[in-house]
């Protein structure tokens, strides 16, 4: 098919602080409003989300990033409950820890391996201190 006649994909959709930050207060808020053992009807949240954020995405979108902000925490959560003798640096937003060490775990863990720093887990944080 020439170039000209291939259909346009939508641009990929850009994460941001402020966009984590609103999709974890609508997931809180359903979750009061709903009970914690509900499960989230995305469809539902999608709308509000791209009024309010002035975008356009599907659920899958929304979805999948809270999912794997949940893999995220719970990445952090082992290395910081599990480990003793780890400080955090907050410059960089990471544990702080020796490059060997972080080989060690990155050869266990994709989520680590993937997202050495877990700069969203940062905005979790925040959130929830």
């Amino acid at each position: 098919m020439p170039p000209s006649k291939r259909p346009r994909l939508p641009p990929a959709f850009k994460w941001d602080e402020e966009k984590i930050d609103f999709l974890l207060h609508m997931v809180i808020e359903y979750h009061l409003v709903n009970g914690r053992d509900q499960k989230i009807l995305w469809d539902n949240i999608t709308p509000r989300f791209d009024v309010a954020m002035n975008v356009k995405c599907n659920h899958d979108t929304l979805r999948n990033k809270h999912t794997a902000l949940k893999r995220e925490y719970s990445a952090w959560m082992d290395l910081k409950n599990l480990q003793t003798g780890l400080g955090w640096d907050n410059a960089k937003g990471t544990i702080d820890a020796s490059e060997d060490w972080w080989e060690k775990k990155m050869k266990v863990s994709l989520t680590i391996r993937c997202r050495h720093n877990l700069s969203s887990v940062g905005i979790l944080l925040r959130r929830f201190s």
